[in-house]
């Protein structure tokens, strides 16, 4: 910023507060307190206003111990601090997830006699614990402040977090008690706390009750189900559910998409997984990398080596480029199948385009392990040496066929237990969490 001569322009309260502001808009935390501390140099005496710009603009930058003690430099001038700017030093503290020193902030000089349902909102969204979330909430009733829906609904989205839906229940039905009107958004919530809790029936319950109440459900609602059956391996609901959202013209996304397909996948319904994939194309949805996944391993799942390659070939029709995961899945449903060639030229594709395996690569390759060329095993061990992994296991198979049981990752039958996840097989639902939507 260039300098401005005095003789030009006599700075102020109001200037110096514009000034910062703008700075701190930037994320320029430094230059917003550099200003500040030549506005004290200065002698212009400072208000709120130019304290919660400052204040604001620290929590931007993730600076809360400079904004607590900014502050406290204020409060010592005898300044008087008013309920936004208090406000503004808990956020740095939220953005930081610094709940204790929050509350030690608050609890200092009768600040919580400033403070209001938004500080206590703020104060809830600091918290990395449940706990903690559940103590602001019962000091706010203490207080006699009255929670809004945003008060609920961030305590809710944190029990679904952790997984207590018990928990996430009571706090509804709070909420109800206050005569506050739960919205699609909290029962979204509610559904996703059921979600991560393993508890399908649940989820599927308070679909039916929404829609019993007249609160009609969006696509997370239904996306959020059919992803509870999928965990739970109920692949017949969630296929219901999914034509359900499609017959009262919900718009199903990629990711219903993709949940109902791992559902089918995980009970070997190929055909059925292979129809909802196809209907995509009629319903005006372009596939993306995550979708096509899911159909591969589905066919993997299911014996179908022939599908899952051609699947794997038409991610160039679709413009995608294959992933880490696109090539593990072939590569296991070319083991399964007992494809050793084909599974070698898989994983050898794999290197050539630049793509590390990974730990997983390495575990149907284990079930293959006999029938490879003494050269080409000797590759695949230095390549998991590289990787610090134990090569015990393929060099003992190289030695005798192992029952396909004995191998992490397939049952009884043979048949593949790897999810569909994105980045692990060790998961059940093959579909990412809702907070994270980044690869959908």
């Amino acid at each position: 910023m260039r300098e401005m001569p005095s003789k030009n322009l006599k700075m102020n309260t109001v200037i110096y507060s514009q000034i910062i502001s703008i700075f701190g808009s930037l994320g320029r935390w430094q230059q917003a307190l550099s200003i500040f501390t030549e506005m004290k140099g200065n002698n212009v005496k400072a208000n709120p206003i130019t304290i919660s710009s400052v204040l604001k603009s620290l929590a931007q930058g993730g600076k809360w111990e400079t904004a607590i003690s900014l502050y406290e430099s204020c409060e010592s001038d005898d300044i008087k601090m008013d309920t936004v700017t208090l406000n503004n030093v808990v956020d740095a503290c939220r953005r930081a997830q610094q709940w204790g020193p929050a509350m030690a902030f608050l609890d200092q000089n009768n600040r919580l006699g400033s403070s209001n349902i938004i500080t206590f909102n703020t104060m809830i969204g600091a918290s990395r614990k449940l706990s903690q979330a559940l103590t602001t909430f019962g000091r706010a009733l203490t207080m006699k402040l009255k929670p809004d829906e945003i008060t609920y609904n961030t305590i809710m989205h944190l029990c679904a977090k952790r997984g207590h839906w018990e928990k996430a229940v009571w706090v509804l039905r709070h909420m109800e008690q206050t005569r506050l009107s739960p919205d699609v958004h909290t029962y979204n919530t509610i559904i996703n706390a059921f979600k991560t809790s393993g508890q399908w029936s649940r989820a599927l319950a308070m679909l039916n009750y929404m829609r019993k109440i007249g609160v009609n459900p969006d696509s997370v609602s239904y996306n959020s189900v059919i992803s509870a059956c999928a965990k739970a391996a109920q692949s017949k609901v969630a296929y219901q559910v999914f034509m359900e959202m499609r017959r009262v013209s919900v718009i199903a996304n990629n990711k219903a998409y993709c949940s109902v397909i791992s559902a089918l996948g995980q009970s070997y319904q190929w055909q059925q997984a292979k129809g909802v994939f196809d209907s995509m194309e009629n319903s005006g949805i372009r596939r993306n990398l995550v979708t096509i996944n899911s159909l591969i391993n589905t066919y993997g799942k299911a014996h179908q080596w022939a599908r899952a390659l051609q699947a794997f070939e038409n991610l160039t029709e679709e413009h995608l480029k294959p992933d880490a995961f696109s090539y593990n899945i072939l590569i296991n449903a070319m083991a399964m199948a007992n494809k050793w060639e084909l599974a070698i030229r898989v994983y050898d594709d794999m290197k050539l385009s630049r793509i590390s395996p990974r730990p997983v690569t390495f575990t149907p390759l284990r079930r293959i392990a006999a029938n490879l060329p003494e050269i080409k095993a000797e590759e695949v061990i230095r390549d998991m040496q590289n990787l610090r992994l134990s090569t015990r296991r393929f060099s003992s198979a190289r030695q005798t066929h192992l029952d396909a049981a004995e191998f992490r990752g397939f049952d009884k039958d043979g048949r593949s237990q790897f999810s569909g996840d994105e980045g692990s097989w060790d998961s059940v639902s093959g579909i990412p969490d809702d907070e994270d939507d980044s690869r959908m």
